[in-house]
């Protein structure tokens, strides 16, 4: 799969976020960070890419799904990292605007229900807009929920960005890819079917290996170990950090 080009900026944001020498992360300088406009609950847009009558400028749309399944008993499993993930960017927006701040297994306010998930939405700087999005659909089905959102927002797979689990990567590292196979994963497997192009970019959390003795299944939806649910608020804000970037304006 091929990776992406760097900058100093965002070899520096992405050594910060990841304790780890850049890796895949980002064509194009950090945009200057200014304040949000407000937070959006769940309102409908009416959003386009084309230019819009009453402004010279170019709606931007970036839609961030996070991957796993809804219900109380999945909400420690391998396979809701993408859900921890997205919940913490939402969290992170909140902390900014002077939301109060959840348990790291507590569903963030802000979050309303559409296309078939949940979804929480502002407005950017630039007349765009952000729309964070944890599916309902379960993993495997998660294309259907993704294919209604960009259909109804008018965007194109490179407009968003999917946050899955991963176990061919060690427990707690980050990779980020700008398009490529489902390697396995079908919640990825999926979205591609869906949208009818893997040129979308995901980002993969290492959940480990499957150990000896077991199998791909019972290791995804088996829960975290204590020892990694204690480190997990970190990994999450990590990925976070590479999220937030790009929902300010950044490039990959």
């Amino acid at each position: 799969v091929p990776t992406l080009a760097t900058t100093p900026a965002l070899e520096a944001a992405q050594k910060a976020a990841f304790g780890l020498a850049p890796a895949a992360i980002g064509k194009g300088a950090l945009h200057k960070k200014n304040q949000h406009r407000g937070w959006k609950v769940g309102a409908p847009h009416s959003l386009s890419h084309t230019m819009c009558a009453d402004a010279e400028t170019t709606r931007t749309i970036r839609v961030v799904a996070g991957l796993g399944n809804p219900g109380e008993k999945y909400v420690r499993t391998r396979h809701n990292v993408g859900f921890l993930a997205v919940e913490a960017l939402v969290r992170r927006k909140r902390a900014g605007e002077g939301g109060e701040q959840e348990a790291l297994d507590t569903p963030p306010a802000g979050f309303s229900e559409r296309w078939g998930g949940m979804c929480a939405s502002w407005e950017t700087p630039g007349n765009g807009s952000v729309h964070v999005i944890k599916p309902q659909t379960y993993m495997n089905r998660s294309g259907k929920c993704i294919g209604a959102a960009l259909k109804d927002l008018g965007a194109l797979p490179k407009d968003i960005v999917t946050v899955v689990d991963d176990v061919n990567l060690p427990f707690g590292q980050i990779r980020l890819r700008a398009k490529g196979s489902a390697g396995g994963h079908n919640g990825l497997k999926d979205i591609g079917a869906i949208l009818g192009s893997d040129a979308f970019p995901r980002l993969r959390i290492g959940v480990g290996r499957v150990p000896e003795g077991s199998d791909l299944i019972s290791h995804v939806l088996g829960e975290f170990s204590e020892e990694e649910w204690a480190v997990m608020s970190d990994l999450v804000s990590r990925a976070s950090d590479v999220l937030y970037h790009w929902t300010e304006g950044g490039d990959w």
